[in-house]
């Protein structure tokens, strides 16, 4: 705690909460029907629709987890993305992954 301060407050204000704040991370699975699919990060504009931060994404063929992904990374059915964010922007998410 004494050598990263600012870390401990933030994981405090995400699992604890603040009094308007409370960040959330959440795994959102990508249905084969989802309007995401096939298209890049960049593309589907996650964050500036929805508000979340896509931390990582677990590609579904190989399981292996992408941390950190490029705004360039083409997102695939059954991919589950690994976001960070509000709990009304990861409901946002939820919705706009099963538009369609």
């Amino acid at each position: 705690m004494l050598l990263r301060p600012t870390v401990v407050s933030f994981l405090d204000v995400m699992t604890r909460g603040d009094k308007d704040v409370t960040l959330r991370l959440e795994e959102v699975k990508l249905p084969p029907h989802s309007p995401l699919v096939g298209k890049s990060i960049n593309e589907t504009e996650i964050c500036t629709k929805t508000g979340t931060l896509v931390v990582a994404i677990k590609d579904n063929q190989t399981d292996i987890i992408k941390y950190n992904p490029s705004p360039s990374s083409i997102l695939k059915e059954e991919d589950v993305l690994i976001v960070l964010g509000e709990e009304t922007a990861i409901n946002k998410l939820c919705e706009l992954c099963n538009k369609g």
